[in-house]
């Protein structure tokens, strides 16, 4: 688990505490020397994970039907990163860009164990508003999804939600 957790920190970079896995809440992140705010929304702890499984199931998920109105774009994490960014857009202005923030689905194992992590945090990067609904309703989405999980992915041990407010989230154990 702690190659795992070591993984995690290498794709938000060093100043991400992991206690437990998660950044404390609104502590700046940094993703491979680019300058990105992430604050954890929630964190899938699996058993039996399949890195190249997992993150095709999650490319299958039907984000763009969970929140209809909201134009999104998601793609595969560039190798040897494991994982999708989603991203939400919106129509490009003089004050702001054509990208309003995001969510990045974050997968890291243990090469000698088969314990793993999915790590979903939330990308502020170029957000014009808070996008705290749509967040939720694709966590809980997410989480709806997972307790059909196909067994090729890994089987999963617990869930913590950041999403549902509060310093630890809510906790639930599978």
């Amino acid at each position: 688990m702690q190659l795992a957790l070591a993984m995690l920190s290498l794709a938000f970079g060093p100043p991400c505490r992991m206690a437990g896995v998660a950044p404390a809440r609104g502590s700046p992140c940094m993703a491979q020397g680019e300058s990105r705010a992430f604050d954890s929304l929630l964190q899938v702890r699996l058993s039996a994970l399949h890195l190249d499984d997992m993150q095709s199931w999650l490319l299958r998920r039907s984000f763009a039907s969970m929140l209809p109105m909201q134009p999104m774009l998601v793609l595969p994490l560039e190798p040897p990163q494991h994982g999708i960014e989603l991203t939400f857009r919106g129509t490009a202005t003089s004050e702001k860009g054509g990208t309003d923030g995001g969510m990045r689905f974050t997968l890291a194992r243990e090469e000698e164990e088969e314990e793993g992590v999915l790590l979903v945090s939330r990308i502020s990067e170029g957000q014009y508003c808070s996008k705290q609904f749509s967040e939720k309703v694709i966590c809980r989405a997410l989480v709806k999804d997972l307790a059909e999980l196909p067994e090729e992915c890994g089987r999963v041990a617990a869930v913590v939600d950041f999403s549902q407010g509060g310093a630890g989230g809510s906790q639930a154990a599978l």
